[in-house]
């Protein structure tokens, strides 16, 4: 199992107010997918896909889905900050009414493996490298999905 559409799945559950009510609205799908090795006599490699998470019947602020994205990018796959033109999503969305929307949202994403020779073990073990930024762009943590005009904090 890839690790980053897992951990992206978890931060929607706990910051979409609407996800979190209803998580069978939203839905993951890897597309794209390519696996990146070299003949280097080292088997580690790096898988590179589009991860493409549909939210149906979607009722809330479609800020409520981008935000929580943005910190999580921020931290899981910080490049896509980086690139021109600094455009890390992508997104379709077919209006079902005046309240509600299903909504794909398309996320290039990587994943570096290291693969080693364990002799004790007589095997390779694999191991998912972590590609967060110790200093992300964003603060995930503090991070609140109310509008910008409406304060959190009463003395602000």
């Amino acid at each position: 199992m890839l690790h980053k559409p897992a951990s992206l799945r978890a931060l929607l559950l706990a910051k979409v107010p609407a996800i979190r009510d209803n998580p069978d609205i939203l839905s993951m799908f890897v597309d794209k997918g390519r696996v990146l090795a070299r003949a280097t006599g080292n088997l580690s490699f790096q898988y590179r896909y589009t991860l493409n998470l549909v939210v149906q019947d979607y009722a809330g602020e479609i800020d409520h889905l981008i935000l929580p994205l943005l910190l999580w990018i921020s931290r899981e796959e910080p490049e896509l900050l980086e690139r021109a033109p600094q455009e890390p999503i992508r997104y379709e969305s077919e209006i079902l009414d005046g309240d509600s929307a299903d909504v794909s949202i398309y996320l290039e994403l990587s994943e570096r493996v290291l693969a080693v020779w364990d002799q004790a073990q007589g095997k390779y073990v694999v191991t998912h490298l972590n590609d967060a930024n110790p200093a992300p762009a964003f603060d995930a943590e503090g991070a609140t999905l109310q509008h910008p005009a409406i304060s959190p904090d009463p003395s602000a």
